[in-house]
């Protein structure tokens, strides 16, 4: 069976999600093949060629319009392949199967799924009872609730960085590469889907945090480290150790037995001296840290963040003195939220003295309980088809002060660099406010590229690689 993955374009970060999908169809025998449609020259040439037999796209809110869309053109074009729609918004809003062109989807992680629906196909046979897929038969559609989740994620085989590599040799060829070690996250943020998660595995034993043992983790950043020659690892886990113990084996055989610098994602109230103590050890010289928000009611009952400013201050305070820089993460343009309190979280980044601190603008995304809080409250109007895919351009919200939403949506574009430099700072209120978006965009590609590479992962490259690396960011956020 032949599977062809299609993905608008990738940017610094690899798909892992499709490497992993891909992995697994392979394992079962199956032949798959990825394509960038918005980055290489004749896209629809690589499907005449392939012939692909099922056609999968990953696919989250904000994009889907745009994979539906392409879907149908591809079906004009060579029709008679399987679609197959995966990813956040297939699992929420399972009802995209009813789109013209949409033939099934997989709800949930979809490893064995995949797996599952490709024999049933190769064998001649429609895939109506596979669990985690929906699939139409005709004018029926047949919903197949979720399976157990696999709860020994060393079962997986490691994610094929081929399938993506093998089109994209910028990819292959980045010294800094990414990783799991871990998949689930305990917490209960408002703004993120794992409540959905959970809701929608509560008959299936839950949606536990499952580890992956240190020896599965060394072996494959080993194995990658053997293959690609890679300087720098990435874990992009939701929360990178929420267990000692494992962290503690970490410490003392990463180290030995990889010995590359890494970067990895905490959270604040877990930060204390001996966890700030053990990153510094294993090789941990940045980490991805959530503020959100200056505004403590804002973060804690909003948000739903259960920290307070003084555990934030206290965990920069651990991770600065082991010598661990921090990329902070913020959200500005948040329900009810004004440009001061914008402002205000801009000043407490600067406070903590944060390496790079990265804003989004908040996106309500669908069947999360602050995007339902923003609807119920007027904020959004809950069109979600009209989203848009990027969470660096512009507000979906209506603010009550419509000044407030131009001044945020240039105060994004201008955060990071404005948390670095105190003259920014004190004249932000007057930049905000002047039409000069254009320029507070390239002052924001620029600052972003150099400021990660600088600061947050330290790898060495060259003049030719840096400006390849700002045009993909360009490309990746248009819009």
């Amino acid at each position: 069976m032949r599977v062809l993955f299609v993905l608008k374009e990738v940017g610094l970060t690899e798909p892992l999600g499709v490497m992993y999908l891909s992995s697994s169809l392979r394992q079962a025998g199956h032949q798959t093949k990825s394509v960038q449609f918005e980055r290489v020259m004749n896209p629809f040439s690589i499907i005449r060629d392939y012939k692909p037999e099922v056609i999968a796209y990953s696919v989250t809110t904000g994009f889907h319009s745009y994979f539906i869309e392409l879907n149908r053109e591809i079906k004009e074009k060579y029709p008679g392949f399987i679609s197959l729609f995966g990813g956040p918004h297939p699992t929420f809003f399972p009802e995209i199967i009813n789109d013209d062109g949409v033939d099934a989807i997989c709800v949930g992680e979809g490893e064995r799924a995949v797996v599952d629906l490709a024999n049933s196909l190769d064998g001649g046979k429609l895939p109506i009872d596979v669990p985690n897929i929906w699939i139409k038969d005709g004018r029926r559609v047949h919903r197949n609730p979720p399976r157990p989740l696999e709860r020994d994620i060393d079962k997986l085989p490691e994610p094929d960085r081929d399938v993506v590599y093998n089109e994209d040799r910028y990819l292959a060829s980045d010294p800094i590469k990414h990783f799991l070690n871990l998949r689930g996250c305990p917490y209960d943020c408002t703004y993120c889907f794992n409540h959905a998660y959970r809701e929608l595995y509560s008959e299936n034993g839950g949606y536990p945090v499952r580890y992956h043992s240190v020896n599965r983790v060394i072996k494959e950043v080993s194995e990658v480290k053997r293959r690609y020659g890679v300087e720098f690892v990435r874990f992009l886990s939701d929360v990178f150790a929420t267990k000692k113990s494992w962290l503690r084996e970490f410490a003392e055989r990463f180290p030995r037995d990889v010995g590359l610098p890494f970067s990895c994602n905490v959270r604040a109230d877990l930060i204390d001296e001996e966890t700030a103590f053990l990153l510094k050890k294993a090789g941990c010289v940045s980490v991805l840290m959530g503020i959100e928000s200056a505004d403590d009611r804002m973060r804690m009952l909003v948000l739903g963040r259960k920290m307070s400013r003084d555990v934030i201050l206290r965990a920069s305070e651990l991770l600065k003195g082991y010598g661990i820089a921090i990329y902070s993460q913020n959200m500005i343009g948040l329900p009810g939220e004004t440009f001061k309190m914008a402002i205000d979280t801009l000043k407490l980044n600067a406070r903590i003295k944060a390496e790079f601190a990265w804003a989004s603008i908040f996106t309500p995304y669908p069947r999360t309980r602050l995007g339902d809080y923003a609807v119920r409250l007027g904020y959004f109007d809950g069109d979600y088809d009209n989203l848009n895919y990027s969470y660096h351009s512009r507000s979906a919200l209506t603010f009550r002060d419509k000044d407030d939403k131009e001044k945020i949506e240039n105060l994004h574009k201008l955060f990071s660099i404005a948390s670095r430099f105190g003259f920014l700072r004190n004249m932000i209120d007057f930049i905000c406010e002047l039409p000069l978006r254009p320029i507070y965009w390239l002052v924001y590609r620029l600052w972003y590229g150099f400021a990660l590479k600088r600061y947050i992962f330290p790898v060495s490259f060259g003049a030719r690689r840096f400006i390849e690396s700002i045009c993909r960011l360009f490309r990746k956020d248009e819009g």
